[in-house]
């Protein structure tokens, strides 16, 4: 697991669109098709929707699998002396290695 940024990182989900084989996340903003990075996040190591279901989204961000859904408040990751992140939700889903769907 790589260590979290020195700058705070935001991730929000705004909306979750599922379709067989796929589907899609506006995350921060952005709309990101599963499988794709989530960009203006971190250049040097992005964050990558891994997939999505019902109202969450699946998403590997340096190494630590975080399952973000509709409801819950922006995650911020990272900073100096913050305090370790967790994920919004427990990951019902196994965390694959990075850059794998």
């Amino acid at each position: 697991m790589l260590p979290l940024p020195s700058h705070v990182v935001v991730l929000q989900v705004d909306a979750v669109m599922s379709v067989e084989g796929g589907g899609a996340a506006l995350v921060n903003g952005r709309t990101v098709a599963v499988g794709e990075i989530v960009p203006g996040v971190d250049d040097q190591y992005p964050p990558r929707l891994l997939g999505v279901e019902g109202q969450s989204a699946r998403i590997l961000y340096r190494g630590r699998g975080l399952v973000l859904s509709v409801d819950d408040p922006p995650l911020r990751l990272g900073g100096l002396g913050a305090a370790p992140a967790e994920p919004a939700s427990p990951s019902p889903w196994p965390v694959g290695e990075e850059g794998s769907p």
